[in-house]
């Protein structure tokens, strides 16, 4: 199958990217929550 690699890097990357913002969010909430 030649779109699973292109399909599945798509996923990963747009997964990485939605992980990376989760983490962000939770640290700019927890330092909220500190002030």
């Amino acid at each position: 199958d030649i779109l699973r690699p292109y399909l599945t890097e798509c996923y990963c990357s747009g997964y990485t990217t939605n992980s990376i913002d989760l983490v962000a969010t939770l640290m700019r909430s927890i330092s909220w929550s500190e002030e």
